[in-house]
């Protein structure tokens, strides 16, 4: 079983197969890779464009993510975006920071599949995109 839920009505899927994952947002699916993408996400605590909180319960989160492991049905191909999370990237689309502080994105996850970072990356690439990213202070 999987579910992912955001605060504010969404209509998305999220789908996890194999290695890639990806997230359905309106008409676009985001999907990570390790190859050339579409975004390139920088997470750096340094100069970060969103802050994000990875908080402990759901009632928490603007987004919530978490599957139970069993497998599910592969991404969608129509529409989509490719995220590439690169620590060494010089001119990153989105530079994310993990915050306990004031965040622009609380996210909650539970996977056997994919890490709480890496799904907040997918999340803040997706929601990036929809509106221009404006520069954050971590405090």
């Amino acid at each position: 079983m999987l579910a992912a839920v955001p605060a504010a009505a969404h209509s998305f899927g999220f789908s996890v197969s194999g290695t890639p994952a990806c997230l359905t947002i309106g008409e676009t699916t985001w999907r990570m890779t390790d190859g050339r993408a579409d975004m390139t996400v920088r997470i750096d605590a340094t100069s970060p464009n969103v802050a994000i909180q990875l908080v402990d319960t759901p009632d928490e989160a603007d987004f919530v993510f978490a599957d139970d492991g069993d497998t599910l049905s592969a991404c969608r191909d129509r529409g989509t975006k490719s995220v590439k999370i690169d620590p060494a990237a010089s001119a990153p689309d989105l530079v994310m920071a993990f915050t306990t502080g004031s965040a622009d994105y609380r996210v909650y996850a539970r996977s056997n599949r994919l890490s709480p970072e890496t799904a907040a990356a997918l999340y803040a690439a997706s929601q990036a995109h929809r509106a221009p990213v404006r520069n954050t202070s971590i405090r």
